[in-house]
């Protein structure tokens, strides 16, 4: 029998590709969660219908830039107002998307604070305090002490306070972070029945009014150094459980979720090394993620449309992942959730991306980083090439 010669063979393996590539290319669409969104803002473009081989690569045009992407799915940020275009070349083929981008929110200055309220040396910097009537005789500092049910946005926990020697001390408990934390800057003003104090683990400075047994008022998300006024706020309140405070603290274990880094401020670009503990329960596809800490805390789904970076768990009850810092400075969290199939936010710790001090932050002590994350390249890269190839045999 003739065997067939080998530009007869090339030329048969040719078409059969040719005709993979460019089946149902037609069909596919992009599709976008948000048509319209604020500079700052990241919406999902998906890839629909595509065919079952699929080269893609995802262009846009200055108004958006690209925060990660795969095959089937990008997510773009607003960079500056305008019209912006996705662009999706796949297959030989042009798929685009427009997406409006507005420019962002500007915020009127806040009024200024209460005269009546002087905080002492050392306190944080002051934010618009929410508006009140004007309170009855004021509880004296002693009648503060004992244990809250404390509700932060959501968070429900306890929060505890004591009177040492005319000092306030606290710390508070979120059941979703399973940790006790302690606060600082404590300051109760008998003037004004006026609570207020520094949350510094998570970044956030509370203040609210005594009301019989209940504390209400707002927490803002931002730390002492570098705060902004215009930083966004948060409803809180506490109500007093009736149950004595104690004093020795609790410990995070194995059963519990809990973040930690060795500091909470990194340079642009800089690897960050977060330390964890996790319950043997969890899911394999549990994950950690970087995300702005103005996204509301809580929900998995709605951390999973805004998160910079993610690693997942794959079972682990502990142990150390390396992340890269964001290049936008700004205020960010790391955040763990117990599954990436609509579960929730277990845990969380707070960081700071911007300029270091030559300590490289807080003084805390620096912890032995765990290993990069690898970067091979994907399975995707090669067929690029093979359609980079054909688009210079044949053309677009």
């Amino acid at each position: 029998m003739k065997r067939p010669s080998l530009p007869s063979v090339f030329s048969g393996l040719l078409l059969v590709c040719l005709m993979l590539f460019g089946f149902a290319a037609s069909a596919a669409r992009l599709e976008v969660d948000r048509q319209e969104m604020a500079v700052g803002e990241i919406t999902t473009v998906h890839l629909k219908g595509a065919p079952f081989i699929a080269v893609v690569d995802w262009k846009v045009s200055p108004e958006l830039e690209i925060v990660d992407s795969d095959s089937k799915r990008v997510r773009v940020r607003g960079a500056r107002a305008g019209a912006g275009k996705v662009t999706c070349e796949m297959n030989l083929g042009v798929h685009t998307l427009e997406i409006a981008v507005r420019g962002a929110p500007t915020t009127s200055a806040p009024p200024a604070p209460p005269p009546v309220y002087t905080p002492p040396a050392g306190n944080a910097p002051t934010y618009t305090a929410p508006s009140y009537s004007t309170p009855g005789t004021a509880a004296p500092l002693s009648n503060l002490a004992g244990t809250w049910q404390i509700n932060a946005a959501g968070y429900q926990g306890r929060l505890e306070l004591s009177n040492a020697q005319g000092m306030l001390i606290g710390r508070v408990w979120f059941d979703a972070h399973s940790i006790w934390e302690p606060l600082r800057e404590l300051y109760f003003d008998e003037a004004i029945g006026e609570l207020s104090f520094i949350r510094p683990g998570a970044n956030q400075a509370y203040r609210g009014r005594l009301r019989g047994n209940t504390l209400e008022g707002k927490f803002a998300q931002g730390s002492g150094d570098g705060y902004s006024a215009n930083a966004a706020t948060y409803p809180w309140s506490a109500t007093r459980s009736g149950m004595t405070a104690t004093t020795a603290p609790i410990a995070a274990t194995s059963n519990h979720a809990n973040l930690t880094l060795n500091r909470d401020r990194f340079a642009p670009g800089e690897a960050i090394t977060v330390n964890f503990t996790a319950p043997d329960g969890y899911a394999g596809n549990a994950w950690i993620g970087i995300l702005p800490s103005q996204v509301p805390h809580g929900s998995e789904a709605e951390n999973d449309r805004h998160d910079l970076a993610y690693q997942y768990l794959q079972k682990r009850t502990s142990g150390s992942m390396a992340f890269t810092a964001p290049a936008a400075p700004g205020n960010y969290d790391l955040r763990m959730h117990d599954t990436d199939d609509n579960g929730r936010e277990v845990a969380s710790v707070s960081f700071q991306v911007g300029a270091v001090s030559h300590d490289g932050g807080r003084g805390h002590t620096a912890q032995a980083p765990s290993a990069a994350p690898s970067t091979a390249p994907r399975s995707d890269d090669n067929l690029k090439d093979v359609v980079n190839q054909l688009k210079g045999l044949f053309g677009r």
